[in-house]
């Protein structure tokens, strides 16, 4: 099962896979006797509170954490990453600690081998036969983890006793050649749209930014009048280089409109999230209202339909189609924070 582990999964792909599988994972009831107690020991591992909250930090900063942490939902849980990424790059003695940072990876490697093998045991519990045999590996597979070695041995155990059902990774074996000459057109019809999408929005094409496919929208009362153009550095001063973000660009397209869209050309190290909406504010003077919408981008879209499409039609993992319709949504989630915290800057800044 060569294919089972093509990415090495981390933290984030973890609290997917939990809040992917099952809604309230940590009520579900064990009709394999067995499986319970290796199941609670494994809850008792997830459960273990970060380190970040020994650390000296600001007390409202840990406060707000707390209020988040093992709250059970998906957005909560990638908000809970989310803060906990920003307060290590606001702490710049936690950033460039080794120590803190082999602490941190060490509770992350512990969370996600935990829930991987968490969700293996509903998958056994659901199986009509179990080898006997089985329990002992679950108990070695248990004892590794926090090992490098893990995801290895994990995949060797798969390899052992699930030779031929791969359904709990994939759902499709064999060869299908033929089924690359179905998925081109859209391939290539999504490749079509990425660039036409690319084009409007470097030319920063007005219609582009007006009309689309909402999902973000939110008013924000003004007691005056917003003069976008004189406000526009103070917001890409304060959206710059943020940790997980590409920077945020503005520009007043009207005398009441100001687009804005993420940085595509921008050197940084590091993992970031690409954003799938594009955002317009507009001032209507009438009303003393800035509305702030987010419209989907077509290239997104064609994503989200190619991802469920393809491990229907091709040998594709499916575990890495669910990951990767997740990613899209981790990103949805925080850039729909990120639009929110826009739109109280705006209103700060007239305030």
């Amino acid at each position: 099962m060569s294919e089972t582990w093509t990415i090495e999964p981390d933290i984030t792909m973890a609290v997917l896979l939990w809040h992917g599988y099952r809604e309230n994972l940590q009520d579900y009831e064990f009709q394999n006797a067995q499986l319970q107690p290796r199941w609670q020991q494994l809850l008792s591992n997830m459960e273990q509170e970060h380190p970040i909250f020994l650390q000296q930090l600001p007390e409202q900063r840990l406060t707000d954490l707390h209020h988040i942490q093992g709250a059970n939902s998906l957005d909560l849980d990638i908000e809970f990453l989310a803060e906990l990424s920003q307060i290590q790059y606001d702490e710049t003695d936690l950033w460039e600690n080794s120590d803190w940072v082999s602490v941190r990876n060490e509770w992350e490697n512990k969370r996600t081998q935990s829930t991987y093998l968490a969700v293996y045991l509903i998958y056994l519990d659901q199986q009509a036969n179990v080898d006997p045999t089985i329990y002992h590996g679950l108990d070695v597979l248990t004892n590794n983890i926090g090992n490098s070695n893990f995801f290895a041995n994990f995949e060797q155990h798969l390899d052992n006793y699930h030779p031929t059902q791969k359904q709990f990774w994939r759902t499709r074996d064999g060869n299908n050649d033929w089924s690359v000459f179905l998925m081109f057109p859209l391939v290539l019809i999504a490749l079509v749209i990425g660039y036409a999408e690319f084009f409007m929005a470097s030319s920063w094409n007005s219609a582009y930014f007006r009309n689309g496919f909402t999902v973000f929208s939110q008013k924000y009362p003004t007691i005056r009048p917003i003069n976008f153009t004189a406000c526009i550095p103070h917001l890409e001063k304060k959206f710059h280089k943020r940790p997980f973000h590409p920077s945020i660009i503005f520009k007043h397209i009207s005398e009441n409109e100001c687009a804005f869209k993420e940085k595509v050309f921008e050197f940084r190290l590091g993992f970031r999230f690409r954003y799938q909406v594009r955002g317009i504010m507009r001032f209507y003077p009438t009303k003393d209202v800035i509305i702030l919408n987010g419209y989907l981008s077509w290239s997104t879209l064609m994503a989200g339909i190619i991802l469920v499409f393809i491990p229907l039609f091709t040998d594709f993992p499916t575990i890495l189609s669910i990951l990767g319709i997740g990613l899209l949504t981790v990103s949805y989630l925080l850039q729909k924070k990120l639009y929110a915290e826009i739109g109280e800057t705006i209103q700060n800044y007239l305030d």
